[in-house]
């Protein structure tokens, strides 16, 4: 029978066999391989794998009795002490990335070669789309959108989160949307305009800036589409202050 806190160690990293190993240890005190194979219905080959990445870890120790060796448990505590070389180790392939993002995007922009339309999907691939204006070059952008679609999708911290960035870079955003409830929070550079839910529903993301367009479903299954196109992108962005001047 599987332990309770055995998916609880393997969320943190441990394989499911080293789990098991590291709690019968912590129940039983020490044990020989033999014995904590017979226990945990390993064989013996595979036991000794896991022993020895549970000692790598910290997590065990071992110690000769006439002969014999046998494992043992060390402190839970010691899961900290890994979670923490964890967390720095994630910091350093953060500094990694921050160093080497620049070069690489160079690169993106100035590839001639991608496809002028490309597909998201799912939270992720929307988040990526939308993050794209934030690193496009634009002083502005055109969107419309319906707050609660996006408050269903993203935490309001999530949000925040763009509108500090894009803020940080200097865009002003124009933007036409619909919410229940009070008006949306105004983060400067920006200007906003609320139109009537039932009289003009929106149940799609609409971004508009430079030469390219970018739309989203933003009800039911999460599906978006961007397109590099000046021509395109120049109709949406006239249509959209058609509908801009029109919601005064």
């Amino acid at each position: 029978m599987q332990h309770k806190h055995q998916k609880q160690l393997e969320a943190f990293g441990l394989s499911e066999k080293e789990a098991c190993v590291y709690i019968l240890l912590l129940q039983s005190g020490a044990g020989t391989a033999s014995e904590i194979a017979k226990l945990t219905k390993l064989n013996r080959s595979t036991t000794y794998v896991q022993l020895t990445s549970l000692i790598k870890h910290g997590l065990l120790s071992s110690y000769k009795i006439k002969k014999k060796t046998y494992f043992t448990a060390e402190s839970p505590q010691n899961l900290e002490r890994l979670l923490e070389k964890k967390i720095a180790a994630i910091e350093v392939q953060k500094e990694t990335i921050e160093i080497i993002v620049p070069d690489l995007l160079e690169y993106f922009l100035k590839n001639d070669a991608k496809p002028a339309i490309r597909t998201f999907e799912g939270k992720d691939g929307f988040m990526t789309m939308r993050n794209e204006l934030l690193t496009s070059g634009v002083s502005e952008y055109h969107a419309a959108y319906s707050f609660d679609d996006l408050y269903a999708i993203f935490s309001v911290e999530e949000l925040m989160e763009f509108s500090r960035k894009r803020a940080g870079a200097g865009i002003h955003a124009y933007v036409l949307y619909n919410k229940t409830g009070r008006d949306a929070v105004q983060v400067p550079p920006q200007d906003l305009r609320r139109i009537a839910k039932a009289a003009f529903a929106f149940s799609a993301d609409l971004y508009v800036y430079g030469h390219t367009v970018s739309i989203a479903s933003t009800s039911g299954k999460i599906f978006g589409v961007t397109i590099k196109n000046q021509q395109i992108a120049d109709s949406m962005r006239s249509l959209f202050l058609l509908a801009w001047n029109n919601a005064k």
